[in-house]
């Protein structure tokens, strides 16, 4: 049996749903399958639904922490939702106690200081407008609609669905203009009396897709970016502290806010609700910091959302410094940030990129350089530059062999950089 259904899409917009279920009392997101197809053929977008899986392996969580027997059905649906590196990803799924009946989130936390983040939040604001006025003439009911980071009460805020995390990579870190929506409906609005019809379930669709259509549309075109927080090729030293995480207060589980001990506050030069940056490898975040007796010296205190976003645990150590702040010295290494198009078959660790990104590399094709992803499971590996026709800029083909090596799929962001 194959638990995937693909229904390819004319649009660059995927639809999908990684946790259908078709049985009571497994656990699964009941009737959430016919919700993301009816769905993507409203925007004539592509859909992924994937049944009967939820018991045995997450598929939109990060593959790298599913037991590799598993794995691959993770890396599917991620390669099946970026396959051709869709502008607009939709993930639809259930809830069961949601403090609104529709919870709706980027699946990250949007920054108003930054003009990528700040264009999302505004399509944001358009989509919950739209979306309650057509949700009463749609499916004749009034429903509550939360939006987060709009409403800081959304209790799903979906900060650890990785088909998310991917689309925060490439916002921030190379300045792709894709947008991720993740949609959680109550069991009301899957299951109920009302839901069994299909007559409803396109209702719903259509107030979704109208909805969408009045805020995302036109999407971007496939070469537009947005600017990020800082050029990902600027490798420069920063100033700032390493600091060892520890669980926040419960008061401050659904703030986005991090707390320091008064006396480390005062020796980094902050003042309470200053904005720094906590990185962590490849991650970074911008969140105001507070001052709290509890917590005790050289320790920072991380709300678990964050920890998630960050890829972080009580006890592991993070940096904390002031954002584009710099000591003046830029490394002379050159090194680019990219986004996986797409997968070629080949034995050897090789890429094929655009000559512009051979050019910010001043690499020759057939270039050596060292190539590392996301995590941190596995060193950088020497891999092989070629020139490739047809990619987009700041886009890479990869060679299988590479990508299983760093655990990858399309849409990853991939570094690759001159060897040391």
């Amino acid at each position: 049996m194959d638990h995937f259904l693909i229904v390819q899409g004319s649009l660059p917009i995927s639809v999908g749903a990684p946790h259908h279920g078709t049985r009571p009392n497994v656990d699964a997101d009941l009737a959430t399958g016919p919700i993301a197809l009816a769905l993507a053929g409203q925007l004539k977008g592509r859909a992924v639904v994937v049944s009967d899986l939820r018991r045995r392996v997450d598929v939109n969580k990060n593959p790298v922490h599913i037991n590799w027997r598993e794995r691959k059905y993770a890396i599917r649906y991620q390669d099946e939702m970026f396959r051709g590196l869709p502008r607009l990803l939709i993930e639809i799924h259930g809830h069961v106690s949601g403090h609104y009946p529709i919870e709706i989130t980027s699946g990250f936390d949007l920054d108003q200081t930054s003009p990528g983040d700040a264009m999302f939040l505004e399509r944001l604001r358009r989509f919950k407008e739209f979306l309650m006025t057509q949700l009463p003439g749609k499916i004749g009911q009034t429903v509550g609609v939360g939006v987060y980071p709009l409403d800081r009460d959304v209790r799903k805020a979906a900060t650890n669905t990785y088909t998310f995390q991917k689309v925060r990579r490439a916002r921030n870190r190379v300045g792709v203009e894709w947008y991720g929506l993740n949609i959680e409906l109550s069991a009301d609005l899957r299951t109920g009396e009302r839901a069994s019809s299909s007559e409803f379930v396109h209702a719903l669709a259509e107030a979704f897709a109208s909805s969408i259509h009045f805020a995302f549309e036109p999407l971007p075109e496939p070469g537009v970016f947005i600017p990020t927080h800082a050029d990902p090729a600027d490798d420069g030293q920063v100033f700032g502290k390493s600091m060892r995480v520890m669980k926040g207060p419960a008061d401050t589980i659904w703030k986005n806010i991090a707390l320091l001990n008064p006396k480390d506050i005062i020796s980094l030069g902050y003042l309470d609700g200053d904005l720094v940056s906590l990185i962590n490898h490849c991650e970074q975040m911008r969140v105001p910091v507070s001052s709290s007796l509890l917590i005790p010296l050289n320790r920072i205190a991380i709300p678990e959302r964050l920890r998630r976003q960050l890829e972080l645990k009580p006890g592991d150590s993070v940096k904390l410094m002031r954002p584009g702040s710099t000591n003046g010295t830029v490394s002379s290494r050159r090194s680019q940030t990219v986004v996986i198009a797409d997968v070629r078959s080949d034995k050897a660790m090789q890429i094929w990129a655009h000559p512009l990104t051979l050019q910010g590399l001043q690499a020759e094709p057939v270039s050596i350089f060292s190539a590392a992803g996301p995590f941190q499971i596995t060193s950088p590996v020497p891999v092989k530059i070629n020139h490739a026709e047809n990619p987009l800029e700041r886009f890479v083909i990869a060679s299988d062999s590479l990508m299983k090596r760093l655990t990858l799929s399309i849409g990853d962001v991939l570094k690759i950089e001159l060897p040391e």
